[in-house]
């Protein structure tokens, strides 16, 4: 059994914890696709950023532009489905392996330790181990979103097949060292910074369990405090997973994405040729996405975990 996030009292098996992660997953995916689309494209543009942020704009700008005129709207929800796919299998296991992790901890730790530190702890745990078993999802995701006509892939399946009879099963895992180094305080600091929210709100105004919209909130600020520290390593992540695939990233005003042998070799490229601010390129895009995405993934996620312990204690009855 364990706690529903923002609830004292109420808990689940960790089977309904995957159905409620899973639903949150797939809540959440689907209204932020778009920023999703727009982020790893603008972090696949090459080349550095003019000062005053005019590079930004402008390749912001062109990319919306160029992505809705020669792709049209439905471009924005490319590789839906391979997202929809790693959003299900990362959101569930994240919340399942964190409410389980959280609940054992509870149990072994004293009773004084400050739980944002216990949440930060476990929600690293369970980043760690979503980031693992959602990554090919991840990959081919990636992938997706960067094919044109004639596109590469038919599919996610001729996708898969792709992938594995040409790089084998590391091919899923490339970006994954970036990835693993940025998950665990990345989720860390969510779950970290969602329980101090929690604690400090429950303890101002004395209660037991937040609302959807105060649980929305709380998620908004984790997702932004921790994709500013992680972005870099998003940005790595994103470049090493097209390796393989540079041929299909070459894109009206870019250049083709540059052959990288490891993580180190990625960062010091993007330093040396396109600025240290390179590291942040989609910054915005990815923290508005983080706004949005984290503070629904959470909200959502009480509010089907809330669903589900209703029903369970009403077919109780």
């Amino acid at each position: 059994m364990s706690f529903i996030l923002g609830s004292s009292k109420k808990k689940l098996k960790p089977r309904d914890s995957l159905i409620a992660g899973g639903l949150s997953g797939i809540t959440t995916r689907a209204c932020v696709s778009p920023f999703d689309v727009l982020k790893i494209r603008f972090q696949l543009h090459v080349g550095p950023l003019a000062k005053g942020g005019s590079g930004f704009n402008s390749v912001l700008l062109s990319s919306v532009t160029q992505i809705f005129k020669k792709e049209g709207l439905q471009a924005f929800w490319r590789g839906h489905t391979s997202a929809q796919l790693l959003s299900i299998t990362y959101s569930s296991t994240q919340f399942a392996v964190f409410e389980k992790a959280a609940s054992i901890a509870w149990e072994l730790v004293p009773t004084h330790t400050p739980k944002p530190l216990v949440s930060f702890v476990c929600g690293g745990m369970a980043g760690i181990s979503a980031s693992l078993v959602s990554a090919p999802f991840d990959t081919v995701r990636t992938r997706m979103i960067m094919q044109r006509h004639p596109p590469v892939y038919k599919g996610i399946f001729d996708a898969f097949r792709k992938i594995l009879s040409r790089e084998g099963v590391g091919g899923f895992y490339r970006g994954v060292l970036p990835n693993l180094l940025q998950v665990f305080p990345a989720a860390g600091l969510r779950f970290g910074v969602y329980s101090s929210c929690l604690v400090i709100y429950t303890r101002l105004f004395s209660c037991k369990e937040v609302s959807p919209t105060m649980s929305f909130i709380f998620g908004a600020c984790s997702g932004v405090c921790s994709k500013t520290v992680t972005l870099p390593f998003d940005m790595a992540k994103k470049r090493l997973q097209v390796q393989g695939f540079r041929e299909a990233a070459q894109r009206e005003g870019c250049k083709k994405i540059p052959k990288y042998t490891g993580l180190i070799h990625c960062v010091r490229s993007i330093s040396r040729h396109e600025g240290y601010l390179g590291l942040y390129k989609g910054g915005f895009p990815s923290l508005l996405k983080a706004f949005l995405s984290t503070g629904l993934s959470f909200a959502s996620y009480n509010v089907f975990s809330g669903l589900i312990y209703t029903y369970q204690q009403y077919d109780a009855t």
